[in-house]
């Protein structure tokens, strides 16, 4: 199981390698103090606790810490809506979930 989730990992930072050097940006600015944790905050959209920074503006360097406080649900509803959902099955599980 464990190299299973290893090798999917692999192949998604192969696959995003933008999205995943502007995830490690915000990781560092948690960590050195210049962001707090998005636990910390509530959800920009419904007010409950949020769980993830959502990167509304994209993955450019130039919008690496421009980032929104979202709980999961809501963050969940960002991509549908932006399409950045994987195959059509998912988004349409997802969406069931999200309304």
């Amino acid at each position: 199981m464990l190299r299973d989730r290893t090798e999917e990992n692999r192949r998604y930072r192969l696959r995003n390698p933008e999205k995943v050097r502007i995830r490690n940006i915000v990781t560092h600015a948690i960590r050195d103090g210049l962001l707090p944790s998005a636990k910390t905050r509530t959800c920009m959209d419904c007010g409950k606790p949020a769980a993830r920074w959502d990167h509304y503006m994209g993955y450019s360097q130039r919008y690496a810490l421009t980032v929104e406080a979202v709980c999961v649900k809501c963050c969940t509803g960002r991509e549908i809506r932006r399409g950045n959902v994987g195959n059509k099955a998912t988004k349409g599980n997802l969406a069931r979930k999200v309304s």
